[in-house]
């Protein structure tokens, strides 16, 4: 989900419309995009800190798709794509550019 920090909150419609997939709601989700972006080093360089509640398997998470982002974003299309089989390979998700 490529949303600016300033977008990533509950009334957001890209969160909206994921939470009704997850099953999660929207000030959840919300709240784990920007404890991610607590571990973004590019993020971090803007002197911004995002929230500081990230956890151990968010770091580990963050940490895989640091070192492997093209097979965490081909797990997410795979997840993606249970959750709504009808998108198919939708590219919903992206590596970020080198």
């Amino acid at each position: 989900m490529g949303t600016a920090l300033g977008r990533r909150h509950g009334r957001n419609g890209q969160i909206i419309e994921l939470t009704r997939l997850i099953g999660r709601t929207p000030g959840a989700l919300a709240m784990k995009a920007c404890n991610f972006a607590s571990l973004d080093p590019k993020f971090r360089l803007t002197e911004r800190k995002g929230l500081s509640g990230a956890s151990e398997a968010g770091r580990v998470l963050w940490q895989e798709f640091s070192e492997n982002p093209e097979k965490v974003v081909a797990e997410a299309e795979e997840a993606f794509g249970r959750y709504d089989p009808g998108r198919g390979e939708c590219n919903r998700f992206s590596a970020p550019p080198s």
